[in-house]
């Protein structure tokens, strides 16, 4: 496995290649119980994601999974929380 980063960026924005796959690891800090659910960017490169759900039996990071898979255009299959399943800021792997 190899990790190509630019000069200068985070760790949450290179890209890890191993052939064949391609993974993205995002860094993302999570508010359960929002109005609606939505993911965006932020200006330093993290993300914040909103969810519906309360952070009760895993379901906020269910919902966080799907949110990422349907704004990536990935199957639900291809995410998954790398860290922080019972914290605010989570490490989400997305694979090609």
């Amino acid at each position: 496995m190899t990790e190509t980063c630019a000069p200068g960026l985070q760790w949450w924005l290179c890209e890890v290649s191993s052939l064949p796959k391609t993974t993205v690891i995002l860094r993302v800090k999570v508010k359960p119980r929002s109005r609606k659910a939505s993911l965006e960017q932020l200006p330093d490169g993290t993300w914040l994601a909103q969810l519906r759900s309360p952070p009760v039996d895993g379901l906020a990071n269910e919902e966080l999974i799907a949110l990422v898979a349907a704004h990536f255009k990935r199957p639900r299959r291809a995410v998954r929380i790398q860290s922080g399943h019972g914290a605010r800021w989570k490490r989400v792997q997305v694979d090609e």
